[in-house]
């Protein structure tokens, strides 16, 4: 319940955000098409993803308590190397392998490009499709395995 209760308050979230998107759309007179319906699938992939991550972080956090901590530091390096204000194009050579090796990049492109009117890379749509096939797996059992045991963590 808690995870399906982060995950809907996280979409609340970015529904009152996805307003600026629109005002910036007739702001600059820009209009995606209708390639930007690519972005719900998008949006849906990510959403599974948050949960699976809820509810493993969630349980790792309940047995260890400095886990959020951690994670907050991790989040803050991980957004400054993903491309989010810079473009991957600035990158040569063999430094380009950083940028296809963080999955956090994946999600955002398939979210992000179709908003931009651009088709999301076949590449990113299935390094998501893997991550959330692996990702449930391995939360699923964890979950199966340490469940009667997360009220004594508490």
């Amino acid at each position: 319940m808690y995870v399906y209760r982060s995950c809907w308050s996280k979409l609340i979230i970015f529904a009152h955000n996805i307003i600026i998107y629109f005002g910036v759309l007739l702001y600059y007179e820009i209009w995606p098409g209708a390639i930007a319906i690519l972005a719900l699938p998008g949006l849906l992939l990510v959403l599974l993803n948050g949960a699976f991550m809820s509810l493993y972080i969630g349980m790792v956090s309940a047995r260890f308590r400095d886990i959020p901590q951690l994670i907050g530091s991790f989040v803050q390096i991980v957004f400054f190397i993903t491309p989010i204000f810079w473009p991957p194009t600035q990158l040569t050579g063999s430094a380009t392998i950083f940028v296809d090796a963080n999955m956090l990049y994946h999600y955002i492109e398939i979210v992000r490009n179709p908003l931009l009117g651009k088709p999301p890379g076949a590449w990113s749509w299935l390094m998501v499709l893997i991550a959330t096939v692996v990702g449930w797996t391995i939360a699923l059992y964890v979950y199966s395995r340490f469940r009667r045991r997360i009220p004594y963590w508490l």
